[in-house]
């Protein structure tokens, strides 16, 4: 049996936890909690109005997981007119 290789741990980038993390924990933690509460709010159940929030909040935390981890990519410099002839 070979070792794993020794040297640097590599960690996940903060955008991952942010993009993917964030939302994965109201949603698979948060969830559970909420689903034995009576409370309402404007006439919504709770659970409901977590669920639902989270479809918005998730686009945004993918966005601002984009935007902290754009510059891991090179710039698109090829204007669509050289695609064309390409």
């Amino acid at each position: 049996m070979s070792s794993p290789p020794s040297g640097p741990t590599r960690r996940l980038p903060r955008s991952l936890w942010l993009g993917l993390g964030v939302p994965s924990f109201a949603l698979l933690v948060v969830m559970p909690l909420l689903a034995n509460t009576d409370v309402y709010v404007a006439g919504i159940p709770l659970l409901f109005l977590w669920v639902f929030a989270w479809f918005p909040l998730t686009s945004v935390c993918l966005k601002l997981a984009w935007r902290m981890d754009r510059h891991a990519y090179p710039e698109d410099t090829t204007s669509p007119e050289e695609e064309v002839s390409r």
